[in-house]
């Protein structure tokens, strides 16, 4: 976990900064973890978080979709565990209750289908977040003048074409000539 998120930051962080948000990040999830009746609760719950971040973070391998950057994908997954808590507001008709459906308590067997209503609000959730804040973010960028981002992926595909790519021009022209000397017989 602070190997990854001291890459996110792109090492522009001090790594003790780092360190505190990953000790202030296990806080809640040790309070959670104490809080849970049982382990079959805690795996539910990893169930549900997995389910609200998982598209976007696999957007990121999408090669049409270059123009998410990593933010656009960490809004999303906060997005999804919002996602939930709005649709268990609106699905039980108060803000104490629909938010409570986050920790999933009742399990699986509850008599409704509010545990159903968060695994599948949770995906649709992520992926409205996601491009919602990437349109946001490219908009913004755009009326500020900055160029926008888009990930250039430099491996070169093969073609049909006789013609070599770019690629193979460059690894070409990288060769040392071939004299009568380094030839060995």
């Amino acid at each position: 976990m602070f190997a990854s998120l001291y890459d996110m930051v792109e090492q522009k962080v001090n790594i003790w900064v780092v360190r505190a948000v990953v000790v202030v990040m296990n806080v809640p999830i040790i309070f959670l973890a104490l809080r849970a009746p049982d382990i079959l609760q805690v795996y539910l719950l990893a169930d549900l978080l997995a389910c609200a971040t998982i598209l976007p973070v696999l957007f990121g391998l999408i090669k049409r979709l270059n123009f998410l950057h990593w933010t656009d994908a960490l809004v999303g997954c906060f997005g999804g565990i919002i996602a939930v808590g709005v649709f268990g507001q609106a699905y039980l008709g108060n803000a104490h209750d629909g938010w409570r459906l986050l920790l999933l308590e009742g399990g699986l067997y509850v008599e409704d289908e509010r545990v159903l209503g968060a695994f599948c609000v949770a995906p649709l959730g992520s992926v409205v977040f996601t491009f919602f804040f990437a349109g946001l973010r490219m908009v913004v960028t755009r009326l500020l003048g900055r160029q926008q981002y888009s990930y250039i992926n430099n491996i070169a595909e093969s073609s049909d074409d006789d013609e070599p790519t770019t690629l193979e021009k460059e690894r070409v022209s990288e060769k040392p000539p071939v004299t009568t000397a380094s030839l060995s017989y």
